[in-house]
C-alpha cells in the first residue's frame, strides 16, 4: 500500500510539473494511433503506391496547406478573443450564461467566423482548383490520373476548410477537452478510412475518402454535440460588439504574416523536391516529413491545451501563474519532442534492417536526423510565441518573415542544385542560428515590458 501510494505520489506530481491533463493525454492517444497507424499506412503505401503516386500524394498535401492565405490568421485570433470573453462566463443549463456584454461580443466573433471563412472557402477552393492544375500538369507525368482526384479533393478541403473556425471558438471557451478528444476520434476514423481505401486501390482518391469521412465527422460533431452552444450564444439580445479593425485587425495581420511565412517554413520543400527532383524524392521527403510531423505533434499538445488557459490568465491579470503554467507547457513540449525524434530514428533504423522496403521511401537517417534535431528546437520558439499571443498581440511577425524569407530562399537553392540533405542543413542553421536566438531576445523583452506596464 505504501509502495502504490508513493508511486501514484510520484505520478502526480510529475502530472502536476509537466502539466498533463485529459487534453493532453487525448492528444498522447492521438499520438499514439499516429505511431501505430503510420507504420501500418507506410506500409500499404509501399505496397499499393508506386514511387510516383506516393511523390504525388504528398504533394497534394503540400499544395493544398497554401489555404492559409486565404484563411489569414483568423482561426488563431479568434481562439485568443473567445478566450478572453470566456473570462466573464460559463455554461449554464440553458446554455452559455454570463455577463451580457462578454455574451454579445462572443456573438459577434462566432458571426465573424461564419462570415470569413464562407468567403475563404470558396476563394481557396477556386484558387487551388486552377493554380494545383497548372503545377501538377506542367511537372507531372501523364501516366498518374491526378486530375479528378486533384479537383474532388479541393472542393471538399474548401467545405471543410468552412467549419474549422468554430473549433477554434471552442477551444477558446473552455472545451479543450472534448476538442481534442474529438480529434482522437477523428484520427481513428482517418486511419480507418485510409488504411481500407489504400488496401482497396483507391491510389490518389484515398485523400478525397480521408478528408470526406473528416468533412462528415466534423458536421456531426459541430451540428449534434455543440448546436446548443452556438445556438445559445447566436441568439442573444446584441449589445456590445466587436471592432475588428481597431481589436483584431493589429493581431490578425501579423498573425497572418507569419502563418503565410510558416507555409515557407513548412510546406514548401515537397513541392520543390518534386518540381526539381522528381516526384520519387518528392514522396522520400513527403513521408519522413510526415514522421517529423507526428514529432511535433505530440509536443506541441503541451502548449496548445494551455493556449486558452494563457489568454483567461491574462485577462485576469495572473501573471505567476502564467508563467508557472507556461514554464511547465514548454519544458514538457522540449522534452517529448526529444525523446520523439530518438524514438522516430531508432524506429527508421530498425526499418533499415528489417524492412528496407519500406525504409527506402524515407529520406536517408541523416536528413532525417537534422529535420528532427530543428524540430526540437522550434518547441522553444512555439512556446514563446504562445505565451506572447495570449496577450492579443504578435512581435514575432519580423521573426517569421525573415525567417520565411531564409528557409524558403534555402529549400528553393539547395532543392534546386543539390538535394534534400543540404535542404534539411539549410533549414536547421536557419532555426538555429536565427529564428531561436531572436524569439529568445523578443520573449524576454516583451514579457518584461508587458507585465511591468500592467502592474503600474
Amino acid at each position: 500500500m505504501g509502495t502504490t501510494g508513493g508511486m501514484g505520489g510520484w505520478t502526480r506530481r510529475l502530472q502536476a510539473f509537466f502539466g498533463v491533463d485529459r487534453a493532453i493525454g487525448f492528444s498522447l492517444l492521438n499520438t499514439v494511433r499516429a505511431m501505430v497507424g503510420g507504420p501500418l499506412i507506410a506500409l500499404l503505401i509501399a505496397l499499393y503506391f508506386s514511387p510516383v503516386v506516393q511523390g504525388y500524394y504528398y504533394t497534394f498535401a503540400s499544395v493544398l496547406a497554401l489555404q492559409v492565405f486565404a484563411e489569414m490568421g483568423l482561426g488563431a485570433v479568434l481562439l485568443q478573443f473567445a478566450s478572453h470573453e470566456w473570462a466573464g462566463l460559463s455554461h449554464g443549463a440553458n446554455g452559455v450564461v454570463g455577463r451580457p456584454e462578454n455574451l454579445s461580443r462572443l456573438a459577434d466573433i462566432v458571426r465573424l467566423a461564419g462570415r470569413w471563412y464562407g468567403i475563404a472557402a470558396v476563394v481557396s477552393t477556386a484558387g487551388l482548383m486552377a493554380g494545383g492544375f497548372g503545377f501538377f500538369r506542367r511537372q507531372g507525368q501523364a501516366d498518374v490520373p491526378w486530375v479528378w482526384p486533384w479537383l474532388c479533393l479541393c472542393g471538399l478541403t474548401g467545405v471543410k476548410l468552412f467549419f474549422t473556425p468554430f473549433f477554434s471558438i471552442l477551444e477558446g471557451c473552455g472545451q479543450v477537452k472534448e476538442i481534442y478528444g474529438y480529434r482522437l476520434a477523428e484520427g481513428l476514423l482517418t486511419l480507418a478510412v485510409a488504411a481500407v481505401a489504400i488496401a482497396l486501390g483507391a491510389g490518389l482518391w484515398t485523400a478525397v475518402a480521408v478528408t470526406g469521412a473528416v468533412l462528415v465527422a466534423n458536421v456531426v460533431f459541430l451540428g449534434r454535440r455543440h448546436r446548443p452552444f452556438f445556438r445559445s450564444v447566436l441568439s442573444v439580445e446584441m449589445g456590445a460588439r466587436l471592432d475588428w479593425r481597431r481589436e483584431m485587425l493589429p493581431m490578425q495581420w501579423r498573425i497572418a504574416v507569419s502563418w503565410m511565412s510558416g507555409y515557407f517554413v513548412f510546406q514548401l520543400f515537397t513541392p520543390v523536391l518534386f518540381n526539381y527532383q522528381g516526384a520519387v524524392i518528392a514522396g522520400q521527403f513527403g513521408l519522413a516529413w510526415a514522421l517529423v510531423n507526428a514529432v511535433s505533434g505530440v509536443s506541441t499538445a503541451w502548449i496548445n491545451t494551455k493556449v486558452p488557459r494563457f489568454g483567461t490568465l491574462v485577462a485576469q491579470r495572473e501573471f505567476r501563474q502564467l508563467d508557472r503554467l507556461a514554464l511547465r507547457a514548454a519544458l514538457g513540449a522540449v522534452a517529448v519532442a526529444a525523446l520523439g525524434a530518438v524514438a522516430a530514428l531508432v524506429a527508421l533504423q530498425g526499418l533499415h534492417v528489417w524492412f528496407p522496403a519500406i525504409a527506402q521511401r524515407f529520406l536517408p537517417l541523416l536528413p532525417c536526423a537534422v529535420l528532427l534535431g530543428a524540430v526540437v528546437l522550434l518547441q522553444i520558439s512555439y512556446a514563446q510565441s504562445s505565451y506572447l499571443r495570449a496577450h492579443k498581440r504578435e512581435p514575432f511577425l519580423g521573426i517569421s518573415v525573415i525567417g520565411a524569407l531564409l528557409i524558403g530562399a534555402s529549400t528553393w537553392y539547395f532543392g534546386s542544385r543539390h538535394g534534400a540533405l543540404e535542404m534539411a542543413w539549410g533549414y536547421f542553421a536557419v532555426v538555429a542560428v536565427f529564428t531561436l536566438p531572436a524569439g529568445t531576445v523578443i520573449f524576454a523583452r516583451c514579457r518584461r515590458q508587458w507585465h511591468a506596464a500592467a502592474a503600474a
